[in-house]
Order: structure tokens, then C-alpha cells, then sequence
């Protein structure tokens, strides 16, 4: 590979068209030489960048999501390949321990707030069953006195009222009836 290449090269290496590799260099901000006639003069770490762009926008990464290798990564690759492609990119351990951090902390407040949800959904349930238990309680007060009030009514039977029965009457032998009948 050249050490620096036209536009017309890389695009034609990458397969897209050069307005496309003028497009990513300009959008990712990818320093590139210029000629004395206004045209990118495209370094080898550079051509490695957009390979990685390309390689990303194929795997469906929108160009906000792409993520470009450091400029170091891209001059090892484009010079001697000391990382393998198949090698994982590792990360220092101090970085992922913050990063781990940052999430467990982000856990911690949202488990706090779901908590603090549940709590609140638990007290408007308890006030809202205390309200109805009171009303309920006051419902069986004003029954529980009515009841009263109707058993009293029934137990007091005012003295001076007098039953009314039927008279008796005697009974005559029958031989009396008869003879009363017939006679004068």
C-alpha cells in the first residue's frame, strides 16, 4: 500500500464511490493531507478508519453508533498488524471498574426508585382500605343501633292495654238448649 493515496484509489479499494469517502472523512473528521489541488491525499491509517467505517455501516451501525478505532490502532494496522482482526479489543481494568461503577450505581437508583413506586402504591392501597373499613365501621355502628332501638320497641308492651278476646260462651246441656227453645 501506498503511503498516500487519492480519493479515486480508496474509493475504488473500498468499493463505494468517492463522494462517499469524501463524505466519511469530512462526517468522522479524519485528517487527511491535501494537494495543491484541493484533493485528499488519504494515509494508509486513514484508509484503515474508513475500512472500519465501512465495515460497521454494513453490520447496520448508524454513523452516530460507529466507533473509530484510536489513531495508534490505526497506524499498527496499517503498517505492521501486531492485533490480530480476531483478537477482542481489551479495555484497562481501572476503566471497566468505573464503567462497572457507573452501572451499579445506575442499578442502586433505579431499584431505589422502584422501591420507593412500590412503597407508595402499597400506602395509597392501606389508606384507601382504612377508608372503607371506617366506613364500613360506621355503617355497622348506626345497624347495631337501629337493631337496638327495634328490640326495645318490641319488648315494651305498654301496660294498660287490654286483650281482647272473645267471650266464652257456656255451654248448656243439650236437653236445656231444647227445651229453652220451646219454651214460653
Amino acid at each position: 500500500m501506498e503511503t498516500n493515496m487519492k480519493t479515486k484509489v480508496a474509493s475504488d479499494k473500498l468499493g463505494v464511490n468517492p463522494t462517499t469517502v469524501q463524505r466519511w472523512i469530512r462526517e468522522f473528521d479524519l485528517h487527511c493531507d491535501v494537494n495543491e489541488k484541493g484533493h485528499y491525499l488519504i494515509s494508509a491509517s486513514v484508509f484503515h478508519a474508513l475500512e472500519e467505517i465501512q465495515r460497521q455501516l454494513q453490520q447496520g451501525f448508524t454513523k452516530k453508533e460507529v466507533v473509530l478505532p484510536t489513531e495508534q490502532e490505526n497506524k499498527n494496522k496499517a503498517g505492521e498488524d501486531t492485533i490480530s482482526k480476531e483478537t477482542p479489543t481489551m479495555i484497562e481494568t481501572s476503566v471497566f471498574e468505573e464503567r462497572f461503577a457507573q452501572v451499579m450505581a445506575t442499578v442502586d437508583q433505579l431499584e431505589k426508585k422502584v422501591n420507593q413506586k412500590a412503597d407508595e402504591v402499597v400506602e395509597y392501597q392501606v389508606l384507601n382500605h382504612r377508608q372503607e373499613m371506617d366506613h364500613m365501621s360506621e355503617v355497622l355502628t348506626k345497624l347495631e343501633e337501629r337493631m337496638d332501638r327495634i328490640e326495645e320497641a318490641l319488648t315494651e308492651r305498654p301496660k294498660n292495654v287490654v286483650s281482647i278476646e272473645e267471650p266464652k260462651l257456656k255451654k248448656q246441656a243439650p236437653k236445656k238448649r231444647l227445651a229453652s227453645l220451646f219454651s214460653f
